[in-house]
C-alpha cells in the first residue's frame, strides 16, 4: 500500500503544484501560443486559456489532492478494521482467561474424585455458619459418616473399584440432601455434612435416611458384579453450654460419634454423647 501523505502536507502540495500549473500553462505555454499564433479574438484566448488549465490542472489535482486523500480514507478504513479485529480477539481471549479463572477456582473448591466441595471449602462454609448459629442462637449439626469395610472393597475388587462406589455413595448422599445442606468429602472413605437449622434429633433422621438409602443402593458394575455397602455416621450439634468457640468442636464431636458407631458394630447412627 502506498504510503499515507498528512492532509495538511498534501493541502500544500497540492496548493503548490496548482501554482506552478497556473505558471507554467500562463506564462510559457499561452506565451508561446500568442508569439506563434497571433490572434486578435480575446474568446480564443480565454477558451484555450480554459482549456489548458482543465487539461494540466484536473489530473494534477486527482493525482496530488484527490488520490492522498482516497489512500488517506483507505488507510483509516483498514486500521479501524485491524482495531475492530484486534477487539475482538482480545474479547475472546479475556472470555477465555475468564473461564479458566472460573475454572480454576471450581478445581480449588472441589474435590477431584467425587465433584463434592474439598475439606477446605467444606470449613469455609462451616465456619461461616458457625458464627451465624452463635450469633442468632440457632441450631446448628454436623454430620460425619464413612463406608464400612472399604478396605475390603479395595483388597478384592481393586481401587478403580472402591473409587467408583466413592462416587456412587457420593451421588446418591447428595440425592438426600437439602437446598442448604453442604455435602463435602472428608478424606477417604469419610464424608461430611453441615446441616444450618438442624438439631441433633433431626439430624438424626436424615443420617438414618441416608444409610437405609446407600445400604438398599447397589454399587460395583458388570466387571466387579454387584454388591453392596453400609454406612456408619455419627451426629453433633452445637453447644451453647459449654460454648462452642469454633466448628472443629462440633466436627471432633460428630467424629467421635462415627467411632462408636463402629465399635457398636457399623450400618448404625449414633448421636454424640457427653461422658
Amino acid at each position: 500500500m502506498d504510503p499515507i501523505i498528512p492532509p495538511k502536507k498534501t493541502a500544500w502540495r497540492s496548493f503548490l503544484i496548482v501554482i506552478l500549473i497556473i505558471f507554467l500553462v500562463e506564462v510559457i505555454l499561452m506565451g508561446a501560443f500568442r508569439l506563434f499564433l497571433e490572434s486578435d479574438n480575446i474568446w480564443i484566448d480565454v477558451i484555450l486559456d480554459a482549456g489548458l488549465l482543465a487539461f494540466f490542472q484536473f489530473p494534477s489535482l486527482y493525482y496530488f489532492m484527490v488520490r492522498p486523500l482516497q489512500r488517506e480514507i483507505e488507510g483509516h478504513r483498514l486500521a479501524e478494521n485491524e482495531l475492530r479485529k484486534a477487539k475482538e480477539l482480545l474479547e475472546i481471549a479475556n472470555g477465555e482467561i475468564q473461564k479458566s479463572l472460573e475454572r480454576e477456582q471450581v478445581l480449588a473448591r472441589t474435590d477431584g474424585l467425587t465433584g463434592l466441595y474439598n475439606y477446605r471449602h467444606f470449613f469455609e462454609l462451616a465456619s461461616r455458619e458457625f458464627s451465624a448459629s452463635q450469633r442468632y442462637q440457632r441450631p446448628l449439626a454436623i454430620i460425619i459418616f464413612d463406608t464400612d469395610r472399604f478396605k475390603q472393597v479395595n483388597d478384592t475388587l481393586g481401587h478403580l473399584a472402591g473409587d467408583k462406589m466413592l462416587v456412587k455413595v457420593a451421588e446418591t448422599v447428595a440425592g438426600q440432601m437439602r437446598s442448604v445442606d453442604v455435602l463435602a468429602r472428608y478424606g477417604g472413605d469419610e464424608f461430611i455434612i453441615l446441616l444450618p437449622e438442624t438439631s441433633a434429633q433431626q439430624a438424626f433422621h436424615i443420617a438414618e435416611r441416608i444409610r437405609s438409602v446407600v445400604a438398599a443402593t447397589p454399587m460395583g458394575n458388570i466387571d466387579t458384579g454387584q454388591f453392596f455397602i453400609t454406612l456408619s455416621i455419627g451426629v453433633a450439634e452445637i453447644w451453647s453450654d459449654p460454648l462452642d468457640h469454633g466448628i472443629e468442636q462440633i466436627v471432633h464431636r460428630a467424629d467421635q460419634a462415627l467411632y462408636a458407631a463402629k465399635q457398636a458394630g457399623r450400618d448404625r447412627v449414633m448421636i454424640f454423647q457427653p461422658g
